[in-house]
Formats: C-alpha cells, sequence, structure tokens
C-alpha cells in the first residue's frame, strides 16, 4: 500500500476519534446544562450535526477500506480497527498524519491542541 493511502485511512481514523471525543465532551456539556437549568437546543442542535457527521467519517473510511482491500494492494489485516488485530500500521499513520482544516475544527471546540 503506498503511504498516501496509509496516511488517508489514518487521517479518516484521526476524524473519526475526534468526533467521538466531541461528542462525549457536548452529552457532558447538555447534562451540565440541564442539571443547572438553561437551555440546551443550541448544544443539542450542534450534538446532531457532529453525530450526522460522524456518521458520514464512519461510511467515508468504510468505503476507503473497500476500496483499499478491492485493489489488493494490502492485506485486509492492515486496514483492522486502530488497536484491534492489524499490524498495527493503521495506528503508526495516525501519529503522523497531517491535521486537516476539519481536524482543526473539531481539535479547537473539544480543546485540544492540534497535532
Amino acid at each position: 500500500m503506498k503511504r498516501d493511502e496509509l496516511e488517508l485511512l489514518a487521517l479518516a481514523d484521526h476524524r473519526v476519534a475526534l468526533t467521538d471525543i466531541f461528542l462525549h465532551k457536548q452529552g457532558e456539556f447538555i447534562d451540565a446544562l440541564h442539571r443547572l437549568g438553561h437551555d440546551t437546543t443550541d448544544a443539542y442542535g450542534l450534538l446532531i450535526e457532529f453525530e450526522q457527521m460522524r456518521a458520514r467519517l464512519l461510511a467515508d473510511r468504510a468505503q476507503l477500506r473497500r476500496e483499499l482491500e478491492q485493489a489488493t494492494l494490502v492485506t485486509p489485516s492492515l486496514l483492522s480497527e486502530p488497536g484491534g488485530t492489524g499490524t498495527g500500521a493503521t495506528t503508526t499513520a495516525t501519529k503522523t498524519a497531517t491535521a486537516t482544516r476539519t481536524d482543526a475544527l473539531v481539535e479547537a471546540r473539544v480543546g485540544i491542541e492540534p497535532a
């Protein structure tokens, strides 16, 4: 598999992970707003937007994995979920992937320093 393809897969994994972090923190934020008696409408709206974005990211990542498997450039074990039973190539590539504009936006909302 070419390095660019591994980086694309790593970037897809990175974006899903950032979205998961945001969704968790947003859920906690909504709970806090509710406990304090504040309006949660806008917070819920943002949560829904990110849930929809996560669904698109997961679909895109799955499509990328299928395309890479069909190209027979790698064995399916290289395309396993991070932390799964794969060789670790995806995890290594994740550490070296450059954050894109979308990542920077998610990182800023979540409060993570850019990679």
